[in-house]
């Protein structure tokens, strides 16, 4: 009887069965021995060892014989990985089912070696995740000071006490909801104080924590304080928190705080995070059934009328008719096929890697999006193992401090407490996925309040961008006067402001209220809630407000009346300037504030 007490016997002829008893070995007590039969020299000499060749073997000590899939179960049932074993005792279809194709694949060992190269590589150990959880989460955590530092300047203009959506406003809106209700539906801790001091505060935490984070210090706690600071922000955001990046951002977030070195199941919910994102901005453009994106036109229109063109894009919208389609076939082929090589193994995982960081890269390169490209990227990264990276030395950002430990007891309920959760964020995930395919009228009234309840907390998102493309561009002119007659311009920032104007980089940088200006062209005036606002403190000429703006051509006192047009634009390949006007019209009749600083048209 070998030294130990268990054994598994597997055939040592075989590749297929060498690589995986490799892998499997590592998930076994040491109390089990696993040996190649043809090692085994007398012992077990009552079974024939011809049937050793045919299937892997685990004989107990009390010399209780299995053998094919049960043998591997059996083994990790003592190894303490029982629930496998449980399944496979207790459902006769289920074992059934496994035995089966056990023997399938056992007979046909030679085509599944091959495929395990392919797919797998030649290294099918269980991979480890503490290196790229190292890089991950300091990408995470640059990306949320990248954010912070965005918001920085725009937050008291935006929605401060004297900002667009006043945080005020938004908060008496609620005086009437039960405060257990509204706790719930927005979380936040601007509850305890609706003011520029709370906003600025947490923008200042946040870019600290950011900061401690890069460091490498209690990295969870970390992303536990962040999560909290920007979902505090971004529920009072008004339209302005309301972009998609601001949300992954907030879904990458929350799993951080739980990602522990030996959780690699958030890995598999990073890597569905993924998978959704991608493959839902891709079905979104089926189901649109936009023209544009079926005849595969899109491309033709976008490098210009899209949010803040950079300068490559106006070189990008000189290029072939044919290289536009292509470039959309690239855009359905990485966004429908690519992310289902995320579960396709290793190697396709690699590639998937590899074409969604170019995929970004080539999307930086035709415009603006903010963090997101980064952010993408940075998710992109739980592709990746520890075996990949292991050569990298975080460039020495880390601060070594005791390890805070969970006592035992909890350290339990934290990991069943995990799965469960872990579970109920897959199955919402991809409810995101299925809830498009789906009539309104056919999803259960329960699931759609549960859905709505965690997308505004942004545990888990919906997905999606440019399902529509806009053929033409419509740029907002805010103008003012005092007379009627000799009518000044405001200037923003980064949007067009004239036909001269040069176009520029700015992301990473997120100038937000630019941004909606470009979505508010598409809608009118009465539909804009936050325009009207923003108009209002034009003409109370509201420092906050004037400061989200280049220029102010009222600096001593505002206008009198405003007034708000739209230029019909695109751009010009034929003379020195880069836009051209192709007509304009009045979007608004003249605004001026009443008796009661109230709006008033005319």
């Amino acid at each position: 009887m070998s030294a130990k007490n268990h054994t598994l016997i597997f055939d040592g002829n075989c590749h297929f069965c060498r690589i995986w008893i490799e892998r499997w070995r590592e998930d076994l007590v040491e109390d089990i021995e696993v040996i190649a039969y043809q090692e085994l020299d007398d012992r077990f000499s009552e079974i024939p060892r011809s049937e050793f060749s045919k299937a892997i073997f685990f004989i107990e000590e009390e010399k209780r014989v299995f053998q094919g899939a049960g043998a591997l179960f059996r083994a990790l049932f003592l190894s303490e990985r029982k629930w496998p074993w449980r399944l496979y005792s207790k459902i006769p279809f289920l074992s059934n089912l496994l035995e089966f194709c056990y023997r399938f694949v056992a007979k046909r060992r030679y085509v599944f070696s091959k495929l395990t190269r392919i797919f797998v590589g030649k290294d099918v150990r269980k991979p480890r995740f503490c290196i790229t959880r190292k890089l991950f989460l300091k990408g995470l955590f640059l990306t949320y000071l990248i954010s912070f530092l965005s918001l920085w300047g725009q937050v008291p203009g935006l929605v401060g006490e004297n900002g667009i959506v006043p945080i005020t406003e938004q908060v008496q809106d609620f005086k009437n909801i039960e405060s257990v209700t509204k706790y719930l539906w927005k979380p936040s801790l601007v509850w305890a104080s609706p003011t520029d001091v709370m906003l600025v505060s947490l923008m200042a935490f946040g870019i600290v924590f950011s900061i401690l984070g890069l460091l490498g210090i209690y990295e969870s706690l970390i992303a536990l304080f962040l999560w909290v600071a920007y979902l505090s922000v971004a529920q009072f955001g008004g339209p302005f928190l309301r972009f998609q990046w601001d949300a992954l951002l907030l879904e990458m977030g929350v799993l951080a705080i739980f990602w522990r070195p030996n959780s690699n199941g958030i890995v598999f919910l990073y890597r569905f995070l993924l998978f959704r994102l991608m493959f839902s901005s891709g079905l979104v453009k089926v189901i649109s059934e936009d023209p544009r994106w079926s005849e595969w036109t899109a491309l033709n229109f976008h490098y210009w009328t899209q949010p803040l063109p950079n300068p490559l894009s106006y070189y990008l919208d000189k290029l072939p008719e044919w290289i536009d389609k292509l470039a959309v076939g690239l855009v359905f082929f990485v966004e429908l096929i690519v992310p289902f090589f995320i579960f396709l193994g290793t190697r396709l995982r690699m590639l998937a890697f590899y074409i969604f960081v170019s995929f970004q890269l080539m999307l930086v390169l035709s415009g603006n999006y903010a963090f997101f490209n980064f952010l993408t990227c940075v998710l992109c990264l739980a592709l990746l193992n520890d075996s990949i990276l292991r050569n990298f030395n975080f460039l020495g950002l880390r601060v070594r401090l005791p390890r805070l430990r969970m006592p035992k007891m909890l350290g339990l309920f934290w990991n069943k407490g995990l799965w469960a959760c872990g579970g109920v964020v897959f199955y919402l995930g991809l409810a995101r996925i299925m809830m498009p395919l789906f009539s309104v009228d056919l999803i259960p009234h329960r699931l759609k309040q549960f859905n709505a309840m965690t997308e505004n907390a942004h545990i888990v998102n919906s997905y999606g961008l440019f399902a529509i493309m806009t053929t033409k561009r419509l740029e907002l002119i805010v103008e003012g006067s005092n007379d009627g007659k000799i009518w000044k311009s405001y200037s923003f920032k980064y949007k067009v402001n004239s036909l001269g104007d040069d176009l520029h980089f700015v992301a990473p940088y997120h100038p937000r209220l630019d941004w909606q200006i470009w979505f508010a062209a598409l809608r009118r005036f009465e539909q804009t809630p936050w325009l009207q606002r923003f108009s209002r403190n034009l003409l109370l000429g509201n420092e906050s407000v004037l400061d989200l703006l280049k220029d102010n051509p009222f600096p001593k006192d505002p206008p009198d009346m405003l007034r708000i047009r739209l230029d019909l634009i695109s751009f010009d390949h034929e003379s020195a300037n880069i836009w051209k006007s192709e007509g304009d019209i009045y979007f608004t009749p003249n605004m001026y504030l009443g008796p009661n600083k109230e709006l008033k048209f005319f």
